[in-house]
């Protein structure tokens, strides 16, 4: 179980994007090919994680307004410790909808479309997804600070 939960760990986040690619551009060349087990459950587990961008608009918003709080709370903290404020958890420097953005588009994007080529179950999400983040880019970044 705890192998299954080390893939949400951002820092391995492109390990797993290679992993993912690897097993799709086996699978093109091998359509009899299974995909390996434990690489299956920690892609599951780490979709679940980043899982918000698959909902509908409203459900995403909502927890994009309790991600950006987590993460602007620890950025507060940092600041208050007279650390190095952690430049995505800055408050001053970062909106939310820009935020969000990103992480469609560096974090999500990537991992996502490889997964999907693995588990078509999955294509309805990442539709769902590319609307989200057609949606987060027609918003103002003070969007979320206003609906707060």
């Amino acid at each position: 179980v705890s192998r299954c939960i080390l893939p949400t760990d951002i820092p391995r986040h492109s390990q797993f994007i290679a992993s993912a690619t690897a097993s799709v551009a086996a699978l093109r060349e091998d359509p009899a090919a299974e995909v390996d087990t434990k690489l299956a459950m920690e892609l599951i587990i780490k979709c679940a994680d980043i899982s918000n961008v698959l909902k509908p608009f409203p459900i995403m918003r909502r927890w994009g307004l309790r991600v950006t709080d987590e993460f602007f709370t620890q950025g507060d903290a940092e600041l208050f410790y007279a650390m190095e404020v952690t430049p995505c958890m800055d408050r001053r420097t970062q909106g939310r909808v820009a935020l969000q953005k990103g992480f469609i588009d560096f974090i999500c994007t990537p991992f996502f479309n490889p997964v999907a080529a693995l588990f078509p179950a999955m294509a309805r999400g990442v539709k769902q997804m590319n609307s989200n983040r057609a949606r987060w880019g027609a918003l103002p970044n003070d969007y979320l600070e206003l609906v707060a």
